[in-house]
């Protein structure tokens, strides 16, 4: 018998449902990730001109971005080896989905919609 991996996509054949639709997420994942990075370097033009600051100044965000990035990544990784992924992203997850006590105040009296609102000059 021919081993499937005479070919660059014989492993992929040997997938099932839910090994494919896991390969698939992952792929997602990274690729989104990728694509998280990329938005970032069309980005760094505007923030300079925005901002006025140096080349330098934005090379430095984006090693910081990039090194604080794989710093979260090992430190999530230690905390899901301690407490299970599930766990670790309820624990991520919470603090952003639970909104501030501010947010929850009214405005006394009459507020009108934002469509009637004067633009500023």
């Amino acid at each position: 018998m021919a081993s499937t991996y005479d070919s660059p996509t014989g492993w992929y054949r040997e997938l099932d449902t839910g090994e494919r639709r896991t390969f698939w997420a992952c792929f997602g994942g990274w690729m989104l990730d990728a694509m998280d990075v990329q938005i970032f370097s069309f980005v760094i033009p505007a923030i300079i001109v925005a901002f006025a600051i140096t080349n330098a100044d934005a090379g430095l965000i984006g090693t910081v971005t990039l090194l604080t990035s794989a710093f979260g990544g090992w430190f999530g990784g230690a905390l899901s080896d301690r407490f299970g992924r599930v766990r670790t992203l309820q624990i991520t997850i919470e603090p952003l989905a639970v909104p501030p006590p501010s947010s929850a105040k009214r405005s006394v009296g009459h507020q009108p919609p934002a469509s009637s609102c004067p633009h500023p000059p």
